[in-house]
């Protein structure tokens, strides 16, 4: 191995197609698309035999023999790519991005699949390509919709960040640690972790509270947390509630993992209209099928009004009972006020992976539009 005998940019000097794939190397991490928008693939206005590839650019690895370094494939307007036809039977094609190492002539070409009752992928043999599609045709097709066209894009990593949809940063796996990624459909950073092999939140490492999960109803529904995260320490669940039943204020019942047996023991303190305060009430003394998560206003409340609740549930993945305490009040106007403190114990071993709340001594009853839940881990 030697230096190289030229510095790019220098005054006089003379480049070739290398000098230039080098240069592209050094400033792309990982070849793919250059925005989120680029290149996508999407049927027409008016469905035919063609799907429309958006103008963008795409950066691809030049993996012919002999050649090293990334080729810059640009495109200044939508394209129209035609696919052909299908028989009686489907077929799979594949549209990718490429440039051929002979002439470095960029193109974008349709590997076709064989046709099948249930049809594979098709192999592809060209180098120097990046996916940009998969599209899945049903026999006898002639006109291309969307739920035909998967999106195959990845996005280029610079400088070692990337930004893009959740789908395209789940479409990037074996990064080098430290890697890190914006998701645009819900504005998060991520960060790739080498041990777990996996993109976690960047909040992860310095132990802050990171959104798992939030529920938010635009009408009357269930709150129900599941494939909840085994990579934290903590949980916490907060937010602002209200019940459908016919009564003012109602408990709020958990649940974990749809456990139902008689395995919840849970005690609350309470004041309850400036009285002296009232407790400790105990729950499950023999075994409750539920636990208690605080309490909240109900349909008979006056309008417009919702009950703050904040829960911590320490040691979920732990093999040992899990508990867990909060607090929560509930006032309308001058009818009504209960605030009160609670805590529980759940009498199993397993790993917490899903938590449905409901309004009301059992559960099943679901909660008015405008109740916000969210569901927090810390490491």
């Amino acid at each position: 191995m030697t230096l190289s005998s030229y510095a790019w940019g220098h005054d006089g000097g003379t480049y070739t197609g290398k000098h230039m794939r080098q240069l592209l190397d050094d400033t792309f991490d990982l070849p793919g698309v250059v925005r989120p928008t680029d290149f996508l693939v999407e049927q027409q206005a008016v469905a035919n035999g063609t799907v429309k590839v958006a103008s963008g650019g795409v950066v691809i690895t030049a993996a012919g023999s002999g050649l090293y370094g990334k080729y810059h494939f640009p495109n200044d307007a939508s394209v129209n790519v035609s696919i052909n036809p299908t028989s009686s039977n489907g077929r799979k094609d594949l549209l990718i991005a490429r440039v051929n190492s002979s002439t470095g002539v960029p193109s974008l070409h349709v590997v076709e699949g064989t046709p099948a009752g249930s049809p594979l992928e098709p192999t592809i043999t060209e180098d120097n390509y990046e996916q940009l599609a998969l599209i899945t045709l049903p026999g006898s097709t002639t006109d291309i919709t969307s739920g035909m066209v998967t999106d195959r894009r990845r996005p280029a990593f610079r400088g070692g960040w990337g930004y893009g949809t959740t789908a395209m940063r789940n479409r990037i796996t074996g990064m080098f640690e430290g890697a890190r990624f914006q998701t645009t459909d819900d504005d998060r950073l991520w960060i790739w972790d080498s041990t777990s092999a996996a993109w976690l939140p960047l909040g992860y490492y310095d132990r802050s509270w990171i959104v798992l999960d939030e529920v938010i109803l635009s009408g009357s529904g269930a709150v129900s947390f599941q494939n909840i995260p085994q990579l934290y320490g903590d949980l916490r669940i907060e937010g602002k509630f209200r019940g459908t039943p016919a009564s003012q204020i109602d408990q709020i019942r958990m649940r974990f993992n749809n456990d139902s047996g008689a395995n919840y023991s849970f005690a609350e303190t309470w004041a309850d209209d400036g009285t002296t305060p009232g407790g400790p009430s105990r729950g499950g003394t023999s075994g409750e099928t539920h636990g208690m998560a605080g309490v909240c206003l109900n349909a008979s409340a006056g309008a417009n009004t919702f009950s703050p609740m904040q829960l911590y549930i320490p040691g979920y993945r732990d093999a040992v009972w899990k508990s867990w305490n909060g607090s929560s009040s509930s006032v309308t106007g001058n009818v009504s006020q209960h605030s009160d403190t609670f805590g529980g114990i759940w009498g199993s071993v397993a790993a917490i992976t899903r938590i449905d709340l409901s309004p009301g001594f059992a559960m099943g009853n679901t909660f008015a539009a405008g109740t916000r839940v969210t569901l927090l881990g810390r490491r």
